[in-house]
């Protein structure tokens, strides 16, 4: 079973280790709305910099971009280069859900 330190590098490694490396996915934080772009030869490094996020609310896009859309930008479909993966957000009806 994989120590949590090392969960976060191979699930980047995933999505990102076969992608061209002149493309880049980010990382969005809340409560800042802040972006932090990685080319997929950086996966180490963008690991490294989420371990040491102080924030509950951290999320790896999963579209990647020809370049560097700034810090509070993330991938509009029209700047959309590649995809990493197939996902889905499901939101279950139910009294617990989504209460914060």
């Amino acid at each position: 079973m994989p120590r949590a330190g090392e969960e976060v590098p191979r699930f980047l490694a995933a999505l990102f280790g076969t992608c061209p490396p002149n493309l880049r996915f980010y990382v969005w934080t809340l409560p800042d709305k802040r972006s932090r772009w990685y080319s997929p030869t950086d996966v180490a490094r963008a690991a490294s910099e989420i371990a040491a996020m102080d924030r509950s609310d951290v999320y790896v896009g999963v579209s990647l971009s020809d370049r560097a859309r700034g810090k509070s930008q993330r991938v509009e479909l029209k700047h959309a280069a590649a995809i990493a993966g197939l996902w889905a957000d499901v939101d279950i009806a139910h009294d617990e859900a989504n209460k914060k």
